[in-house]
């Protein structure tokens, strides 16, 4: 078994695309240290010697930061970035793309509360959420106690409206059947019946 930098190189592959299995490790990178330890790219990773599986551990070890200290390093630079509280940042923190790609359509939606949906204080203090407005339709009508009232149907061979109003004919409520609600409500205007 092939064991370089701390990972299994998997046995059934070629040296070339078994080295991509350690992180830090591309094509281009493998095919360099491939070239400056001396192995045939085409060799299988169960077919090599001792001394070349020596060979690219040291090459490994001496060129490249590779698998724990480059994950390391990586999520110190992210976090150093969200602290100064640059673009990049808040990208990385917000879980979006951050090197200027196009995020308008092709980017996932960020888990959490929207941009706009919170302000930044004063240095040191947390980040606070601003209330949003409710989504109702405006002002909202006060509650009515109708102990008497009347039901009126109107049925037809697409719909039914059942419509609920006081002894004046004040419409309280209404509801329709067959048509979906929103087209039924546009259509029907909310008066007194007649």
């Amino acid at each position: 078994m092939a064991r370089i930098a701390g990972v299994n190189v998997p046995l059934n592959k070629r040296v070339e695309v078994g080295l991509t299995y350690i992180y830090g490790v591309g094509e281009a990178t493998a095919r360099k240290l491939l070239q400056d330890a001396g192995v045939d790219p085409n060799t299988y990773v169960r077919e090599l010697t001792d001394d070349e599986v020596i060979r690219l551990r040291n090459s490994v070890d001496q060129e490249l930061s590779v698998e724990g200290d480059l994950r390391r390093e990586r999520s110190q630079n992210v976090k150093r970035l969200m602290e100064n509280g640059s673009y990049r940042g808040l990208r990385h923190r917000r879980g979006l793309p951050a090197n200027g790609q196009r995020t308008k359509t092709n980017a996932p939606h960020p888990q959490g509360s929207p941009p706009h949906a919170g302000r930044r204080q004063a240095q040191g203090e947390e980040v606070v959420a601003q209330q949003r407005p409710g989504r109702g339709r405006g002002r909202r009508r006060p509650r009515r106690n109708v102990p008497v009232g009347q039901a009126h149907i109107k049925t037809s061979f697409n719909n039914t409206i059942v419509t609920l109003t006081d002894r004046e004919g004040n419409v309280l409520a209404w509801e329709s059947a067959g048509a979906p609600a929103s087209r039924a409500r546009a259509s029907r205007p909310r008066s007194p019946l007649r």
